[in-house]
């Protein structure tokens, strides 16, 4: 008795589920199987490991490197991606448009992470809005929120709604609303209003397929 054959045994006993006897009989058979959404997964976590790396390098070394070079590296950078994606990008469609090229995600999604780098340096270093943080998280919103509609990108317009999550929630400590119902109340409010949104931008048709990342969005921060 071969391995298909114990495989098949398995499947009709119930040891194994249909699905699971698929994948072992593709392994056995070497049939080739798609391996896409992994390679995406650790594609995305190399570019956030990148970011991570330049972040680190950033507070370890900045006390001996100027501000202004760590400000022109990062700008340097930033503009450099951002030119790549509206180089490579194709025009913009209300409907969903598919990537020009197999890296332009990953490049576009590096681009915003260096860019909230460099915000994130600024306020740490020179705290220009001092007491309004919120300000950083919203200006990085708008940011997100146009990038993410001119290269039809759901991961990017996921940035967006976080951050403006995020800028929502420190105005609200400056009113001093930071007991448990005031927050759940602000949760409730912003669900409401992310789900409003994205229920009228897909009624009016524009980017249609990004409902889904509104009301995913909506219901974690119910």
């Amino acid at each position: 008795m071969d391995t298909l054959d114990r495989l098949n045994r398995w499947r009709e006993s119930g040891t194994i589920t249909v699905q699971q006897y698929a994948h072992l009989r593709a392994l056995v058979t070497k049939d080739r199987f798609s391996v896409f959404l992994e390679l995406n997964v650790l594609l995305y976590l190399g570019v956030l490991a990148l970011v991570a790396g330049i972040a680190t390098t950033i507070q370890k070394y900045f006390a001996t490197l100027s501000d202004a070079a760590i400000l022109i590296s990062l700008t340097l950078l930033f503009a450099g991606t951002l030119y790549y994606c509206f180089s490579r990008a194709k025009p913009f469609s209300s409907a969903a448009v598919d990537s020009p090229t197999l890296t332009f995600d990953y490049v576009l999604y590096f681009s915003c992470l260096v860019m909230s780098t460099e915000l994130a340096f600024i306020e740490y270093r020179f705290s220009l809005f001092q007491n309004h943080e919120d300000l950083y998280f919203f200006a990085a919103a708008v940011a997100l929120f146009s990038f993410a509609y001119r290269f039809d990108n759901r991961l990017v317009l996921s940035l967006a709604l976080s951050s403006l999550a995020a800028a929502f929630g420190l105005r609200l400590t400056q009113f001093h609303m930071v007991h448990e119902d005031s927050l759940r109340l602000a949760g409730v409010g912003y669900s409401l209003l992310v789900s409003v949104t994205g229920l009228w931008l897909h009624r009016i048709g524009l980017k249609k397929h990004f409902l889904q990342s509104y009301l995913h969005i909506a219901s974690k921060c119910c």
